[in-house]
């Protein structure tokens, strides 16, 4: 269950929830109908809203996981050749997008961690890390990633940024 409603806002996971309530709800008028007799283009209406009730919250959810597998092959693009300027450019738009998603699982965080490592920015990793580790402490950590990456931040001699950005 906290799968499906990873990323997603407070007010998508109403949403989606009252849609599939609706639907039942519109499958028992559609059997009430039907043993009545009555036309059921009257429903009609009731179909449509509980499919853009479920509908929008679903396409919000692809268009978090995609960024995330972005945000993933952007990372792994940097560990290859990390100056880069589109991967960069590209990796900061992730974050700005993934960053202010809500109900982020501890997987997600450390992805985080990684794009900010790949940045150079290890106080914001920590962070994301110490997050990860807030919701599970038995999280996969992928360090062989990460030191490749700060590796090849130092073989470009770029200063790692430590400090707190404010």
């Amino acid at each position: 269950m906290d799968t499906i409603f990873e990323g997603m806002r407070g007010y998508e996971m109403i949403m989606m929830m009252l849609g599939v309530l609706q639907f039942f709800v519109s499958l028992v008028g559609l059997g009430f109908f039907r043993v009545k007799g009555r036309h059921l283009k009257y429903l009609l209406a009731s179909f449509l809203i509980t499919i853009l009730m479920i509908g929008f919250p679903g396409i919000k959810k692809f268009k978090f996981m995609n960024a995330q597998i972005d945000l993933r092959v952007t990372v792994t693009s940097l560990q290859v050749n990390p100056a880069d300027a589109d991967a960069l450019a590209k990796l900061e738009e992730l974050l700005a997008v993934l960053e202010q998603t809500d109900n982020l699982r501890p997987e997600t965080w450390v992805d985080l961690a990684a794009a900010h490592i790949a940045q150079g920015d290890t106080a914001e990793a920590q962070e994301h890390v110490a997050t990860a580790q807030e919701i599970n402490p038995d999280v996969q950590m992928p360090v062989a990633d990460w030191v490749s990456i700060v590796q090849a931040q130092l073989d470009k001699k770029k200063p790692l940024n430590n400090k707190k950005k404010l």
